[in-house]
Formats: C-alpha cells, sequence, structure tokens
C-alpha cells in the first residue's frame, strides 16, 4: 500500500502509525464499552520519502482475527507532524492477492471479475492512499522514556458506543423514447453499524 500527502506537503518529519481492526466477526461479538481490538503494525514497516510512503503487511504477522473470511483487511492511518502542528486520520481497506507472495495486496474495490464470480489477480490494482493534513492545535507536552514530546491529539484506545442498522438506496435515471426519462431503483440493506 502507497500514499502521498495531498498538495505537494512532505512528510518526512510525520510520524505515520497504521493499525489493522478487527474483522467483522469479532466486532459483532463486542458489547457496548468494550475497547475495539486493533494491531499496531511494527515502524519497521513503513517508509517515507518527501511527500509519499509505503506500508508492507505480512500476512502472516496478523492474527485470523484481523483478516476477513473474504481476505480483506481494514486499516487505520494516522500521519502526525508535530514540528508542523498537522495531522491526518484515515481508513484503507486491502485485499491479499490471492496465490502470491504474503506482503501483496490489492484494493478490493478495483478487482475484476470474470464470469465464474473469481477474482482475476493480474487485474488487480495496488492500494493508494490521499492523505490530507489538517492544522491541529499545539498540544501539552509530555514524558515518554524520559523524553520530553509533543502530545499526539488522538486517543490510542477505541471503546464500542453505540450499534446503528443502516440502509441506503441506490438509483439512476436514464433517457427513454419518449424524452421524458425513466428511473430504477435498489434498496440495499447493510449490516449493523457499529462505531467507536
Amino acid at each position: 500500500m502507497t500514499g502521498r500527502a495531498r498538495g505537494g506537503a512532505s512528510l518526512e518529519s510525520a510520524n505515520i502509525t497504521v493499525w489493522a481492526r478487527a474483522n467483522r466477526d469479532v466486532l459483532k461479538k463486542l458489547e457496548i464499552g468494550d475497547s475495539i481490538p486493533r494491531f499496531q503494525l511494527p515502524r519497521s514497516s513503513v517508509t517515507v520519502e518527501g511527500g509519499e510512503f509505503a506500508v508492507v503487511l505480512d500476512r502472516a504477522s496478523l492474527g485470523k482475527k484481523y483478516i476477513g473470511d473474504d481476505g480483506i483487511v481494514n486499516l487505520e492511518i494516522e500521519a502526525y507532524d508535530p514540528a508542523n502542528s498537522q495531522l491526518s486520520f484515515t481508513g484503507a481497506s486491502i485485499r491479499h492477492a490471492a496465490g502470491k507472495d504474503s506482503t501483496e495486496w490489492v484494493d478490493p474495490l478495483a478487482n475484476t471479475s470474470d464470469a465464474a464470480g473469481s477474482r482475476s489477480v493480474n487485474d488487480a490494482k495496488p492500494v493508494f492512499v490521499d492523505v490530507v493534513m489538517h492544522h491541529v492545535p499545539v498540544m501539552a507536552e509530555q514524558q515518554t522514556d524520559g523524553v520530553s514530546a509533543q502530545a499526539r491529539p488522538i486517543c490510542d484506545e477505541e471503546q464500542l458506543l453505540g450499534e446503528k442498522n443502516v440502509w441506503a438506496d441506490l438509483g439512476e435515471t436514464y433517457p427513454v423514447d419518449d424524452g421524458l426519462g425513466a428511473s430504477s431503483s435498489l434498496e440495499a440493506r447493510l449490516h449493523p453499524t457499529r462505531w467507536p
């Protein structure tokens, strides 16, 4: 997975932290108030050059609770630049490229399917993350291993605060012979959404 800071901003002085979120089976068993399991990737898995970064994730390093049955892993990416008081927090989903090296991942939405419904690895595209850095207030200093450091404005622990059913109405309008147009719609009911 790779990413780039929008507007040509440099990430050289940013601390980039990446977490894998627990899969759906784990999340649906949580009770309100429970901590949400996350796996923090080692710092060595992230490299930065200028305004771009790359993340190398080895599937073998993840436990089962972080990989969905469909091979998808949901990531949270934090880029915090204390020198310039900037922060970005975003998410990305990646799917392991079946039959490939354990560190090869693809964009699950960009994969194509053949008539049998199997995913084509040859047409798979890598995952790219667009990072938008936002100005944040200067935080009070904190002690880390005896060294004074600027406190990050994001909490490392997430808790399940609630659950709500959601759905979406998808539709389209297209021209027909009389020029008046016609429409079709589809209601897609989704799984309950649980948020931290």
